[in-house]
């Protein structure tokens, strides 16, 4: 079964713990608790790709989820799972997550990995730290209101 990841950018430094829980267990070998899972984030937008660390990794419920623990931020330090992710190469829209078992404590190379989850993540904006400001125009900078047609339609 997959999930809709939903995950949220904040303007802060200090940054704020997202919490996820992933059913992806009955994937894993059995030497699983040896290194942390290695996540890819795809932006659909973009098609960039983030890969990053969970910032901790508990399998206290291995047998319904494994929550993983990463912090967004404006700071990006992927390898302890610190992601800075709303901006022109990682922006607010939908991820491709693929998931991988890792062979090494600080390994961010998926090459050769097992995939044991893919699915899907939607980064929002928080409230105060949306995508776009818009400014309004109170004048017109045109002396006679003018009007002009950019595409007109072929009959």
């Amino acid at each position: 079964m997959n999930t809709l990841i939903i995950m949220m950018q904040m303007t802060s430094f200090t940054g704020v713990f997202k919490d996820f829980y992933i059913n992806f267990f009955d994937e894993m070998s059995q030497l699983y608790y040896l290194y942390p899972p290695l996540f890819s984030f795809k932006s659909q937008l973009s098609g960039k790709t983030l890969y990053a660390l969970p910032k901790a990794t508990s399998y206290d419920n291995k047998e319904r989820y494994v929550k993983v623990q990463f912090t967004v931020s404006s700071l990006s330090i992927p390898i302890v799972g610190v992601l800075n992710l709303g901006n022109t190469n990682y922006p607010y829209g939908m991820y491709d997550v693929t998931i991988y078992e890792n062979d090494g404590t600080y390994n961010l190379d998926p090459t050769g990995l097992p995939v044991v989850y893919n699915g899907l993540m939607n980064l929002t904006a928080q409230a105060n730290n949306l995508a776009v400001d818009y400014t309004e125009y109170t004048v017109n900078d045109s002396e006679n209101e003018s009007v002009y047609i950019t595409a007109v339609a072929n009959n």
